[in-house]
């Protein structure tokens, strides 16, 4: 671009150009010259204005181009039109506007910026819902952009609202301990439980249920006064082992007997009692008795210890189990030829001595009789 200096150059030459031409037709239509005062040639624009940069206008002389004058033209200034909005502004963006100017609309072009609107928020809204041990969360939405502007905030778990009584949901019984439930009033499905203990048994008294006989026990049974479905039952001794006293071992798991007052002749050893099997006849399980005869019930019995049937002088017979795997020495103790024992499970003394030992009839002259069947 030309510079204010190098135009006013330019229209200088341009003038000295046109005011030779002009004095060389003067000379030319005039006969002589005179002297008289300068004549000039009309202002001429040898640099147009601007709107910010003033021209420049001349003339020259016109009885001699070398001689010329100037003048300045002043600026313009510019013809602003109308603000145009280029970009529109937004929540958190500034917008963008131009106007230009009349007098050079392409080069003269003057920008200015439009503040952000800000946001212009609604009301909140609940968008989830809190529940007792989880967030909810409510949203707001700008008026100017919807769509995409959306504050969010949280709302804070409410917690269990718990009832204030508990609810039996499943009742106790005598064996098995009960719930009751407490329920939170924001959603039944939050519960807390807690125990409640088993009644226990609340026995009556013991009831007949099975009569006893001269050789087979009875039962007798108690019942639950909370569920009479519940029942225990405990054996009533056959009226032919009246007398018998039954002693549980150790580890609680069976029973061995002897008798102490022999309410018949006859006495009936039971196979079970109080439903754990009588595996062993103790030592002087008889003594001083009168009984006649002994009947082993079952085939529970396992055992007979020593002295057993020691100083029953007044037994007809006995029969011994196959159930016996161990008969202790001197079991039969000072029994006699009129008295007769059955060995059930041996056919000879032989094999009954390979099971138990020779020692098991010492002192025994008792008749017996070998069975296997």
């Amino acid at each position: 671009m030309k510079t204010k200096r190098q135009k006013i150059a330019l229209a200088v030459c341009i003038l000295l150009i046109i005011g030779t031409i002009v004095f060389l037709l003067l000379l030319a239509f005039l006969p002589g010259k005179t002297k008289e005062k300068t004549k000039w040639s009309d202002w001429v624009t040898a640099v147009a204005a601007t709107c910010e940069e003033e021209g420049v206008q001349m003339r020259i002389s016109l009885s001699d181009s070398s001689v010329y004058e100037t003048r300045a033209i002043p600026a313009k200034g510019h013809a602003w039109g109308d603000w145009e909005t280029v970009t529109e502004p937004t929540c958190l963006v500034a917008g963008h506007q131009i106007r230009t100017c009349a007098n050079d609309p392409e080069s003269h072009i003057d920008h200015q910026s439009i503040e952000p609107l800000g946001h212009d928020w609604g009301e909140w809204t609940t968008i989830k819902e809190p529940t007792c041990t989880e967030a909810g969360y409510e949203e707001r939405v700008c008026s100017h952009d919807p769509d995409k502007h959306i504050d969010r905030r949280p709302l804070d778990a409410l917690g269990h609202d718990w009832a204030e009584e508990y609810v039996v949901t499943t009742a106790p019984t005598c064996t098995e301990d009960g719930v009751e439930t407490l329920y939170c009033r924001y959603d039944n499905e939050h519960t807390k439980t807690r125990t409640i203990a088993a009644y226990g048994h609340d026995w009556g008294g013991w009831i007949v249920t099975t009569a006893p006989t001269e050789s087979v026990g009875g039962e007798e049974t108690h019942y639950c006064r909370n569920d009479v479905s519940h029942t225990e039952t405990r054996d009533v001794p056959a009226v032919g082992s009246e007398g018998c006293v039954y002693t549980l071992n150790e580890d609680e798991t069976e029973y061995s007997v002897k008798i102490t007052d022999a309410k018949s002749t006859t006495v009936y050893i039971l196979a079970e009692y109080n439903g754990l099997p009588v595996t062993t006849l103790e030592s002087n399980a008889f003594e001083n008795l009168v009984i006649e005869k002994i009947v082993f019930l079952g085939d529970n019995l396992r055992t007979i210890e020593t002295l057993a049937f020691a100083s029953c002088e007044s037994l007809q017979s006995v029969e011994i189990p196959a159930s016996v795997t161990e008969v202790k020495e001197r079991a039969f103790d000072g029994l006699t030829e009129e008295q007769r024992i059955v060995i059930k499970g041996f056919a000879s003394e032989e094999e009954a001595d390979a099971a138990w030992g020779a020692g098991w009839r010492s002192n025994c002259q008792a008749t017996i009789i070998y069975e296997k069947d």
